[in-house]
């Protein structure tokens, strides 16, 4: 279901987002019906359209608070507009302003427990992230790389590709935030040693709201990671606001040839589980 509304209230206008890719777009997961991390979004969302200078014809910045109306508006209806009239409890609202227009899409979550059973295979993307770009830092509708890299992997059998800079530094995923566990996972967990290290933002990454989730509430070290880090590592997850935490299962390289297999998925499991308690059975507050 989409519910959207253009400058006057009605159909949706064309202008720069639509024509450029000027605007900016938050996926924001319903935890119970309620959106969670919901005031993380907001300021993520603020700040990209400032760097934008999305306003309306009269001048002013976008009243992010309208969009987050249309957003609960979404949220109290959860059966709406699903198919077979789908109520469940883990869904995702995706919200996107563009200069003239505001629209609130909803659907169900597509991950879940099964999902991160399996863990994901991820294969080092041929396409470099410009760590010089200012929209490599903001979620905005610049969106191209991450979007065909991602169906092209996924014909290939690959659940995530993941991304190098310029320099060969890893960064992100198309959809994810990167976090590696150097040393014993359970030494970590105990608090007895090991450490979770994610690429800083410099290197050319988008600031999630999920790693930023894991760095305010776990032991995480931000600094560059190579390809040979990835694989001297015990652990390796990726994150996003609707997966959570998801183990990595499997590296493989551009060719598609078995980098690493990680034998571990604990502290990615602790992230999920820390998280349910915290946010998806807590009024989705951050």
């Amino acid at each position: 279901m989409a519910v959207a509304e253009g400058n006057d209230g009605g159909l949706v206008e064309a202008d720069d987002g639509m024509f450029f890719g000027l605007g900016a777009f938050e996926t924001i997961a319903v935890e119970d019906d309620a959106p969670a991390l919901l005031p993380w979004h907001a300021e993520r969302m603020s700040e990209a359209l400032r760097f934008l200078g999305i306003r309306t014809r009269e001048g002013r910045e976008w009243d992010v608070a309208r969009c987050l109306a249309m957003l609960r508006d979404a949220c109290a209806n959860p059966g709406g507009g699903y198919p077979d009239g789908d109520r469940s409890t883990r869904r995702v609202v995706k919200v996107t302003v563009t200069e003239r227009n505001v629209i609130v899409s909803h659907r169900s979550n597509p991950y879940d427990g099964m999902s991160r059973k399996r863990g994901f295979v991820c294969r080092v993307s041929s396409v470099r992230r410009n760590e010089t770009s200012p929209f490599t830092l903001r979620k905005t509708l610049n969106y191209g790389d991450c979007i065909f890299e991602k169906r092209a992997a996924r014909r290939d059998g690959v659940d995530e590709p993941i991304f190098l800079n310029s320099h060969g530094l890893v960064t992100e995923g198309a959809t994810s935030s990167v976090f590696a566990v150097l040393g014993d996972p359970a030494q970590y967990l105990g608090g007895r040693g090991g450490v979770v290290v994610t690429p800083p933002v410099r290197d050319g990454l988008l600031p999630g709201v999920m790693r930023r989730y894991v760095m305010q509430g776990w032991r995480v070290e931000e600094r560059s990671l190579t390809l040979d880090d990835l694989c001297a590592a015990q652990e390796m997850f990726v994150t996003n606001s609707l997966m959570v935490a998801m183990p990595v299962r499997s590296l493989r390289d551009e060719r598609g040839v078995e980098m690493r297999t990680f034998p571990d998925s604990r502290v990615a499991q602790a992230v999920v589980g820390r998280y349910m308690r915290q946010v998806g059975h807590a009024g989705g507050s951050a």
